[in-house]
């Protein structure tokens, strides 16, 4: 199903008004593009990738989301300025029931993450982490462009 991207994020941005964080979005200027993607699933990826971002970064520092379109494909990007990731967990983080030695002051399960990266996968698009640890954590969601049709 198509759905525009900066309509999920705009009500995603919501789950953050009781925390008072602030949050900065940066949809791309091309609002009309689509991406073919789940809404439910969709939401349930952003959702889970922003409060975990609320989760894991002081209380003042800005949750940043983001939206690009290039000739490649779509991204999505959820980006916090927390704890970040340690090396050498980063490979871990889909992994079902693993937690990183910050998570130790949140509850949960340890199932968020690995969740996250089958829905993203079963929408046909791929997960990137990028993170530095004190700085906080980038997480991409990747859809490459559909091929042009040709007429027949």
């Amino acid at each position: 199903m198509a759905i525009k991207i900066a309509t999920i994020i705009a009500i995603q941005s919501r789950s953050l008004t009781q925390s008072n964080k602030p949050f900065i979005s940066h949809p791309d200027v091309s609002e009309g593009r689509q991406i073919l993607a789940c809404p439910d699933q969709l939401k349930q990826v952003l959702l889970n990738l922003i409060e975990n971002a609320d989760k894991y970064s002081p209380k003042d520092s800005p949750i940043e989301v983001g939206l690009l379109h290039t000739l490649a494909g779509s991204t999505i990007q959820v980006k916090d300025h927390g704890d970040g990731i340690l090396p050498d967990e980063l490979p871990h983080i889909f992994e079902r029931f693993y937690r990183g030695s910050s998570s130790h002051r949140q509850a949960g399960s340890g199932l968020g993450l690995s969740v996250v990266q089958l829905l993203v996968e079963a929408m046909g698009a791929a997960i990137q982490v990028e993170s530095s640890p004190g700085q906080g954590s980038c997480f991409s969601l990747h859809w490459r462009a559909d091929p042009p049709q040709v007429p027949a």
